[in-house]
């Protein structure tokens, strides 16, 4: 079983490390050369930050009540939402941070 499991599994785990972090790279390099300039990365923040401040909100509550019951998996997934919606943001220029109006 132990053969098993490092010739196939563990050893396909530095090739998925590899495609994920190849992805996130290309990810943020299509976002980044999408802003002109600091104007606009500040102005995309702030509207974004606006925009997910309710999940912010309730994210941080989670984290309080998860640290004072000492539930680590709860913190971290609450942290990570928070990390997520602060550092995975698009230009308030682009279509996707447009409102659609019919």
């Amino acid at each position: 079983m132990f053969f098993n499991t490092a010739g196939t599994d563990f050893n396909d785990t530095w090739y998925n490390c590899y495609l994920y972090s190849d992805d996130v790279m290309v990810t943020y390099e299509t976002k980044w050369a999408n802003f002109n300039d600091f104007g606009d990365i500040y102005l995309s923040f702030i509207f974004n930050m606006l925009q997910n401040s309710l999940n912010i909100k309730s994210q941080t509550e989670n984290m309080i009540e998860a640290y004072e019951l000492h539930n680590t998996v709860t913190f971290v997934q609450a942290l990570g939402s928070v990390l997520r919606s602060i550092l995975d943001f698009d230009s308030y220029t682009s279509l996707a941070g447009a409102l659609e109006v019919d």
